[in-house]
């Protein structure tokens, strides 16, 4: 080796800053650097409500929900009506206009649950009640909502989350775990 130096004092200095390089983009996609080209793709295709999610529909525990329209930004679902299915049978539905996230959980206001009754396989009858406030939807987080109808990105943290809550849904996390490649 030339100049009296070995190849291991010549490659630690590039090792070091390779290192340093890959922890501060590792650290930057903890944050909102993640969603920086979906913003920036908004802007210059200059579309208004376009974070605005519509028209979604899946699986969450033993029901299925669908919501007419998702606010991700002001963290609000409009029109969401969650039921449940056994057999062929819908057990009982919930209806509500509007539901805000609380960080951890969906907050359904003014719902309407219809609870169907069911006599040798035919309905009899439905019973309607009205409840100020129904706790729903926990762990689906507005952004994990959008990414996965609508194929935007996620931070490393927001992706964990939902990759383990695909996990306890039982549901194919193939998607998500595909962007930790």
């Amino acid at each position: 080796m030339p100049l009296g130096t070995t190849k291991k004092v010549l490659i630690k200095p590039l090792l070091l800053v390779a290192i340093l390089i890959y922890a501060i983009f590792t650290y930057l996609h903890t944050t909102e650097f993640s969603y920086a080209k979906d913003k920036a793709s908004l802007v210059i295709e200059n579309q208004i409500d376009a974070h605005n999610v519509k028209n979604l529909f899946f699986k969450y525990n033993d029901t299925f929900v669908y919501i007419a329209k998702l606010d991700p930004i002001a963290k609000e679902i409009f029109d969401i009506t969650i039921f449940k299915v056994e057999g062929y049978q819908v057990r009982y539905t919930i209806k509500t206009p509007l539901a805000i996230f609380n960080g951890q959980e969906w907050d359904a206001q003014d719902a309407i649950v219809k609870t169907h009754q069911y006599h040798q396989g035919d309905l009899v009858k439905y019973t309607v009640e009205h409840k100020a406030h129904i706790k729903t939807l926990e762990g689906y987080k507005p952004k994990i909502i959008e990414s996965l109808y609508e194929g935007k990105s996620l931070n490393i943290i927001d992706a964990y989350y939902t990759w383990k809550l695909l996990s306890q849904q039982g549901l194919s996390s193939d998607k998500i775990r595909a962007a930790f490649l």
